[in-house]
């Protein structure tokens, strides 16, 4: 919900671009942070208490988001705000991929994925209405804290823990468990695992530069209203809802390989973040044009969590998925090299150029793993 906000945020708290990129770069940091942790954690007291405990968490920092006074109140509950989120990926990608079988599980993560963007949409949309209804972009993060509340009620009362399903206990039982000591280094060990994390690297690198920057982008450039923009941002998210599972769905079926489709969708990502660039003084129209491109070809991550059970016993699996969402630094980095480009060249063009270029550069890490992969 923030992106939206960032106009009136930076009019109402004095912040230069920079320091609104940081504001983004902020909470991915406290997102990163606390990738290994709660995969770890959620591996050993459960899923169900991690992920309630960290939607309640994020409805509180949202809260007192809204009551910051100056930069640095700012950066702080963001920060915050990122550490409770850290805490809901690799936690939910274990139980995931523990309640499918393996021919069904790019599907079923890519379906998993499509939540973030469901959120994005639903934020993108409400929080600049809700700001230009109430006239101070406080109200937001009020607001928008509610549903964090209701879902951590949800999960608690109904989220089974594991799966009670024969298929999981064959497949736990004939990989055998492994032994809690040996389990990071059974993650450190596999280098394929490194090159899929910089590659992801790369894509959230052109993915939160777009879902950071591209409503003031078109706010300044094109003049349109805040609102506007949040439904473009909302279109641009909400065309990954179909376009992920879709992913799943022909890695899983049609070619029955993963790392392809993911390449596909994450060198789309990328050179669609450098093709705006292009479009710069164009009309918004091949603008709005482009972003639904990248929204229906960039599908994200999800086909990566599956990889991993591919690669890891699946008792270890929140443990991995911590691991492979490291990547989110890429996602941490680019909203602040984005600010701080726009500050010192005063051009959204070499914004999406540099953040472009970095992308383009970081995916190409997959390639070894396509080579790799069996078919």
């Amino acid at each position: 919900m923030y992106p939206p906000l960032i106009p009136k945020m930076t009019s109402a708290l004095q912040l230069t671009y920079t320091q609104a990129g940081l504001l983004m770069t902020g909470f991915w940091v406290g997102y990163i942070v606390t990738q290994l942790p709660s995969g770890y954690i959620s591996d050993r007291i459960g899923v169900r208490r991690t992920l309630a405990s960290a939607l309640a968490l994020i409805g509180i920092f949202s809260i007192i988001t809204g009551t910051a006074s100056s930069f640095a109140d700012c950066l702080v509950y963001r920060t915050l705000c990122g550490l409770a989120a850290g805490c809901i990926f690799p936690p939910g990608a274990a139980i995931v991929l523990r309640w499918f079988h393996p021919k069904d599980r790019g599907t079923a993560t890519s379906l998993y994925i499509t939540g973030s963007k469901m959120g994005a949409i639903i934020g993108s949309t409400l929080s600049p209405t809700i700001s230009v209804f109430f006239d101070v972009w406080r109200w937001s993060f009020w607001i928008l804290s509610a549903p964090a509340f209701l879902v951590a009620i949800t999960v608690l009362l109904f989220m089974k823990e594991s799966p009670e399903t024969e298929i999981f206990h064959k497949i736990v039982k004939r990989k055998g468990a492994t032994k809690k000591p040996f389990s990071f280094r059974l993650i450190f060990k596999k280098k394929h695992l490194w090159l899929l994390i910089m590659a992801t690297v790369g894509y959230f690198c052109a993915f939160n530069a777009i879902h950071t920057w591209a409503p003031t982008y078109l706010i300044e450039t094109f003049g349109v209203s805040p609102v506007y923009a949040g439904l473009v941002l909302s279109l641009f998210s909400g065309l990954g809802i179909v376009a992920a599972p879709l992913s799943g769905i022909v890695a899983d079926r049609v070619i029955k390989r993963k790392a392809p489709v993911l390449f596909f969708g994450f060198m789309a990502m990328s050179l669609g973040c450098l093709a705006i660039s292009f479009f710069a003084l164009n009309s918004i129209w091949s603008i709005i044009g482009l972003l639904i491109l990248i929204g229906i070809f960039g599908f994200g991550s999800g086909l990566g969590v599956a990889i991993l059970s591919e690669w890891f016993p699946l008792e270890i699996s929140g443990t991995a998925s911590g691991f492979l969402n490291l990547s989110t630094l890429g996602g941490a980095v680019s909203p602040y090299i984005f600010g701080a480009v726009l500050d010192i060249t005063g051009s959204f063009t070499t914004g999406w150029v540099v953040s472009g270029g970095i992308s383009v550069a970081l995916v190409m890490l997959l390639i070894p793993i396509i080579y790799g992969e069996k078919p």
